[in-house]
């Protein structure tokens, strides 16, 4: 339990949340990083520059899917 508030804290600071943020302000953060990250929305960017934005992206979807996995959101 210790490491799942662990968890569940680091995900909202991922998304730049407090933990008391609502599904719909934890919908909104994910679709604005989500849409920030992606490699299409970055065509200037550098191959280099690619793999760190997928890095980030798939830090961004794994925080979502958790917050969404441990409050029952869909």
């Amino acid at each position: 339990p210790e490491q799942e508030f662990n968890s569940l804290s680091s995900s909202f600071t991922t998304l730049g949340l407090a933990s008391t943020a609502n599904e719909k302000e934890v919908k909104r953060a994910y679709y604005r990083l989500a849409k920030k990250f992606h490699p299409d929305s970055n065509p200037q960017a550098s191959a280099d520059e690619k793999k760190l934005l997928e890095s980030k992206l798939r830090l961004v979807i794994e925080a979502y899917e958790r917050i969404c996995e441990v409050k029952n959101w869909k």
